[in-house]
């Protein structure tokens, strides 16, 4: 092997050593379905209380409309993904069953975790 090669080799991995993947933060949340009774009551119904969306596709994008992660929805509505810092949207995708989409959510990601709370309509009324 001749020097340069060495050398290059000997480059390629000082540098691989030393670059760190991007921090990651969660983004986490529910994603529910409401209204669930026809009439709403005071004080509410707690029979009526919004019902977990299970199976819910969820896109995050960036400030460019690239698609930086997606999660589903477990059956108890909740996601959890992980984004660099940064300024996003999270996007859901319709549900069967359920009337169009839950409304865009823009958050921005710093050091700390994200919670968000997903809202479709269930069409009762």
């Amino acid at each position: 092997m001749t020097n340069n090669v060495r050398l290059l080799l000997t480059l390629l991995m000082v540098v691989s050593a030393c670059s760190k993947p991007e921090a990651t933060v969660v983004v986490s949340g529910v994603a529910v379905a409401g209204p669930v009774c026809p009439v709403e009551t005071t004080p509410p119904d707690p029979a009526c209380a919004a019902e977990p969306v299970a199976g819910a596709r969820l896109i995050v994008i960036d400030l460019n409309g690239a698609e930086v992660a997606s999660a589903v929805t477990g059956a108890d509505g909740a996601f959890e993904l992980h984004v660099a810092p940064g300024t996003y949207s999270l996007i859901s995708q319709p549900v069967e069953g359920l009337m169009g989409v839950a409304q865009p959510q823009e958050f921005t990601v710093g050091e700390t975790p994200v919670e968000i709370t997903l809202s479709y309509d269930t069409g009762i009324r």
